[in-house]
């Protein structure tokens, strides 16, 4: 009766894992996805003392829903940078090239990281106290330069030429009639990269962000996260006023394919700061049809009744919330109008479905994908 019952459970287990198991479509399509695991510790460096050994808890999970969805291209946020990105190696060679919890491993050809603002002091008292110290005279909340960085890792070749990045770009400019070059503010509360993506004899640009989260009823922190959305609707735009690190000038050309992906930290429902920021993107020109990604995890958090307040869809959050902010979406990847969406989702699985399955252990932020096809 014993075997009975283990082969029952096995059995169980091996259908709850295939019915929410991705498919992959056409070949004519990638998979592009977006994940905050917020693989981030309190010193610069500890990330690669941390991850050595490749059995940190966090970290396997993580893996393992990475290599559950398989993309071509993932945009991982949240992953501390330190010295020479060592920890950022680790995670690729001793995570996510190795299986984890029965999953099979997944191998990135390309990878592209670089600076951000997080944590790194400017050199200027900005915060007015006649000192220049932590943490108020930093670009951007960090208790360390590259906290919660950004990293693109990509089955398809990146242009190193053709990529450019706006960790310096200055607040204020966008709204300017002219430009300041003493402003000391930077926009970004990381940074913006536009990255080049070869897709076959195609380039796919990929607009990468992670701005400001704001808490409730912090007006300056919901202006900055909402100036760092504009910035996109003024380069998707094209503006003059655009200039990045290597200093050229101007934002995407109108005919230009890309995808947008980061945790953007805006609901176009509800959150603090408003919503006007994030649905001028949503509904811009030259964005396409919403894909809406979706998850029946998301939609069963809701029936459960802990997050009644909830103004829009609940299957398409991302973001897992509290009693009193619920839940949000916050984790996006939009496609331009030239490319169309196959199919597109948010890892959240029900929670029948986790049974016996410790790796999928909701992170607040939630793997979101969408498999987009060639014009």
């Amino acid at each position: 009766m014993s075997r009975l019952v283990s082969l029952s459970l096995a059995v169980l287990l091996i259908l709850n894992a295939c019915s929410w198991r991705i498919p992959r479509t056409a070949p004519d399509s990638i998979r592009v996805a977006v994940f905050n695991p917020q693989l981030t510790f309190q010193g610069r460096g500890e990330i690669s003392e941390r991850l050595t050994g490749g059995e940190h808890p966090e970290a396997r999970r993580a893996a393992a829903i990475i290599q559950r969805a398989s993309p071509d291209v993932l945009v991982l946020l949240g992953v501390d940078h330190d010295f020479e990105y060592r920890g950022i190696g680790l995670f690729e060679t001793e995570y996510l090239a190795r299986g984890q919890f029965g999953e099979s491993a997944v191998r990135f050809t390309y990878r592209f990281v670089a600076p951000v603002n997080t944590g790194l002091l400017s050199g200027q008292d900005l915060d007015g106290d006649r000192f220049i110290a932590m943490p108020g005279d930093a670009h951007a909340p960090g208790d360390f330069a590259g906290q919660g960085g950004m990293v693109v890792l990509s089955r398809l070749p990146i242009d190193p030429d053709a990529t450019r990045t706006f960790q310096r770009f200055p607040r204020g400019r966008l709204d300017a009639s002219g430009e300041d070059s003493s402003l000391p503010r930077r926009l970004s509360s990381r940074s913006h990269w536009d990255v080049a993506l070869r897709w076959d004899d195609a380039t796919l640009r990929l607009l990468v962000s992670n701005p400001l989260r704001p808490p409730a009823d912090d007006t300056a922190a919901a202006a900055r996260r909402d100036e760092e959305l504009a910035f996109w609707d003024a380069y998707l735009g094209g503006e003059d006023l655009i200039v990045d690190d290597a200093g050229r000038r101007g934002g995407l050309t109108p005919t230009e394919p890309f995808v947008l992906a980061g945790t953007l930290n805006a609901d176009p429902f509800e959150g603090p700061g408003g919503t006007a920021a994030i649905n001028a993107l949503l509904r811009h020109a030259r964005t396409g049809d919403d894909p809406l990604p979706r998850s029946r995890g998301a939609e069963a958090y809701q029936r459960s009744g802990i997050n009644r307040q909830h103004q829009g869809p609940p299957g398409v959050d991302s973001w897992r919330g509290d009693v009193q902010t619920g839940n949000r979406r916050y984790d996006y990847v939009l496609p331009s109008r030239e490319l169309s969406v196959r199919q597109a989702g948010v890892f959240w699985p029900r929670p029948e479905t986790e049974r016996g399955l410790e790796w999928v252990r909701a992170f607040r932020h939630h793997l979101v994908w969408a498999d987009i096809a060639r014009p």
